[in-house]
C-alpha cells in the first residue's frame, strides 16, 4: 500500500510539473496576419497563460476591432502542447519569400525560458504552418464578444476609460435571479458583491481580481447573460467645488 501511495505521490507531482512546463506565467502565442494584393484579412491574436484570447481586425474581416474570448481548458491545453512539441526554437527567424503577393504571417511564441518569433510566407517549415492553422481555426471560432466601445451603448461606454473602475462592475439583475448563485460561475474571478444600490436588492455593486481577466471580457460576459438587464463600469465620483 506504501509503495502503491508514493507511486500516484511522484505522479501527481510529475504531472503537476509538467503542466507548470507547458503553460508557464509568462505563456503567450500571437499571430499577426499581414496584408497582400488583394482581400485578405488581416488581424493580429494572441492568446495568455489563462487561456483569454484578444482578437484585432484590422482589414477585409467579419471581426473589425478588438474581439476576446476564454478557450475551453482541454483546447487550450492541446495549443499549448502544439506549440511545445514543435520545437519552434529549431528554426530559423525569418522565412523570405519571391511572391510579393501572398500575406506575411508572424507567429510569436513565449513559455518558460522559451522566446522566439517567426516571420514567413508560404516557404516555411510544415510544423509552423500546420501552428498557424490552428489558430487561424480559433479564429473562425464562435463566441467571440466585442471589446470595442464603439460598437455598444451603455453609460460606461460614453465616459473617458480613466474615470472608469475596471475591477468594479455594476449590475442590475432579472427579476427573480438567484444572485448567490449566479455568482458562483465567476468564482475562478473572485468575483463578489459589495454592496445594494437599489431598494429591490437587484442592481449590485461587484468586485473582482483584474489579474485573473480582462475587464472588458468580463463585461462582455456579464452583459451578454440573460440574468442581466444591463451591466457596466463603476466610475469615479467628480467633486464639486
Amino acid at each position: 500500500m506504501r509503495i502503491l501511495c508514493a507511486i500516484l505521490l511522484i505522479s501527481s507531482l510529475v504531472s503537476c510539473g509538467s503542466q507548470k512546463a507547458l503553460i508557464g506565467d509568462n505563456f503567450s502565442v500571437t499571430m499577426d496576419k499581414g496584408s497582400c494584393f488583394g482581400s485578405c484579412p488581416v488581424y493580429s491574436l494572441n492568446i495568455n497563460n489563462e487561456g483569454y484570447v484578444i482578437y484585432e481586425g484590422e482589414r477585409f474581416t467579419d471581426k473589425m476591432g478588438k474581439h476576446g474570448m476564454k478557450l475551453a481548458p482541454q483546447k487550450f491545453k492541446s495549443i499549448a502542447k502544439a506549440f511545445a512539441d514543435a520545437d519552434l526554437a529549431s528554426y530559423a527567424d525569418n522565412y523570405p519569400s519571391s511572391i510579393a503577393d501572398l500575406p506575411s504571417t508572424t507567429i510569436a511564441y513565449f513559455n518558460n525560458t522559451i522566446s522566439k518569433r517567426i516571420t514567413g510566407k508560404e516557404e516555411r517549415p510544415q510544423k509552423v504552418k500546420d501552428l498557424q492553422s490552428m489558430l487561424e481555426d480559433v479564429a473562425q471560432m464562435e463566441g467571440w464578444i466585442s471589446l470595442d466601445t464603439t460598437a455598444t451603448e451603455s453609460l460606461a461606454e460614453k465616459t473617458k476609460d480613466e474615470d472608469l473602475i475596471k475591477n468594479e462592475i455594476i449590475i442590475k439583475f432579472a427579476p427573480g435571479t438567484f444572485i448567490s448563485r449566479w455568482m458562483k460561475q465567476f468564482k475562478d474571478y473572485s468575483l463578489y458583491v459589495k454592496k445594494p444600490l437599489a431598494d429591490d436588492k437587484m442592481t449590485w455593486l461587484t468586485h473582482f481580481n483584474v489579474k485573473k481577466i480582462d475587464p472588458e471580457i468580463l463585461l462582455g460576459q456579464i452583459k451578454n447573460d440573460p440574468a442581466v438587464v444591463e451591466a457596466e463600469f463603476n466610475k469615479k465620483v467628480t467633486l464639486r467645488e
